[in-house]
């Protein structure tokens, strides 16, 4: 698909094990920070931290219009785990006066791993000084546990005008570098699914016991599932369905088509003849054009498997998908400049 993922998927994405998310201008490195934006205009700034308490600091900011910015903060201290309660938070610039969180905005991302910091305070004010400072400095509290780190801010101007630039926000009234006069730019009807609860109730029970996707774990869909609303009456969803191998993770894809929930068949060549696949593995989706593929690995290097490319048609009774291209290789160590130009079974020559 087109579009970054965040944290814990992005290594996912990577080895091309979790749906591709993350658009080919996507990803920027300034300085010491890295910016990954999706498909889904959903964008996060971050640092790694050598040797410090706070091993990883985030600034995530969703696509669409005048959405908030969170920080978001990692530590290995087991003070600080999914279960801690009572936890505190405090920020500062260059030394300055330390910004207290109220405790209402601190919350545990267990998908991530992270504390995320959210509040009005991180875009009126912070940013600015992050742009003009040298250093952030990062404290979490629980009791008498302490963990923090200085975060150096070289970088972060450039960091928010990409950031501003890959969510369409460059001369609108909410950018966070670039601002202007216009106003908000409108959100793009796809939208990244990163919990079970976000899903209708007919996917949703596919995930309980004894369903196709029981075996799916929750956290599998943060940066690999989504929904792309084609219309006020129909959409279609995508998410992870059933246990990753090594190299490659299925995925589902379903219509709703005016309350009516079917799943996808995506069309394949088998033996020489038409069949279908009830799930795609690794699969990569432009919303824009269409178009998706898949690429099965028969190893990590990717050097053999099944290619297959489709894209998006409609019919009476709603969306179809047409197969473009099926290609394979045997894992004979020959690099023929990747799955695209493999052998083809389809179209027929």
């Amino acid at each position: 698909m087109r579009f970054p993922v965040l944290p814990s998927t992005f290594a996912l994405l990577l080895s091309g094990t979790a749906v591709c998310l993350a658009d080919s201008g996507g990803f920027e490195q300034f300085q010491t920070w890295q910016v990954i934006c999706s498909q889904a205009r959903n964008c996060t700034m971050r640092q790694f931290l050598s040797g410090s308490a706070i091993g990883q600091l985030e600034l995530r900011r969703d696509g669409g219009p005048d959405t908030p910015l969170s920080i978001a903060a990692s530590t290995d201290n087991p003070a600080f785990s999914e279960d801690a309660r009572d936890v505190r938070a405090s920020v500062s610039v260059d030394g300055g006066a330390p910004v207290s969180v109220s405790p209402g905005d601190i919350r545990y991302d267990p998908a991530a791993a992270v504390w995320v910091l959210t509040g009005d305070f991180i875009g009126n004010g912070l940013v600015m000084a992050m742009k003009n400072g040298a250093s952030l400095h990062v404290m979490l509290t629980r009791g008498e546990a302490v963990a923090e780190g200085d975060v150096p801010l070289a970088g972060v101007a450039a960091s928010l005008l990409f950031m501003d630039d890959q969510q369409k926000r460059v001369g609108h009234t909410d950018a966070l570098s670039a601002k202007g006069d216009k106003p908000p730019f409108p959100a793009v009807p796809f939208r990244e699914i990163r919990t079970l609860a976000e899903l209708p109730e007919a996917i949703r029970n596919r995930f309980a016991e004894g369903g196709e996707c029981a075996d799916t774990e929750e956290s599998q869909l943060d940066g690999s599932a989504f929904v792309h609303q084609l219309s006020g009456d129909e959409a279609i969803y995508a998410t992870p369905c059933g246990t990753p191998g090594a190299y490659n993770t299925p995925i589902a894809m379903f219509t709703e088509s005016f309350g009516v929930i079917s799943k996808m068949a995506f069309p394949v060549l088998h033996e020489g003849a038409p069949s279908t696949m009830a799930d795609a593995y690794n699969l990569d989706y432009d919303f824009e054009t269409g178009k998706l593929s898949a690429f099965f690995r028969g190893r990590g290097i990717g050097d053999c498997g099944t290619y297959n490319a489709w894209h998006m048609s409609r019919r009476q009774a709603g969306p179809v998908l047409v197969l473009d291209r099926q290609t394979s290789k045997d894992c004979d160590g020959k690099d023929l400049d990747g799955p695209e130009n493999w052998p083809a079974q389809w179209p027929l020559r």
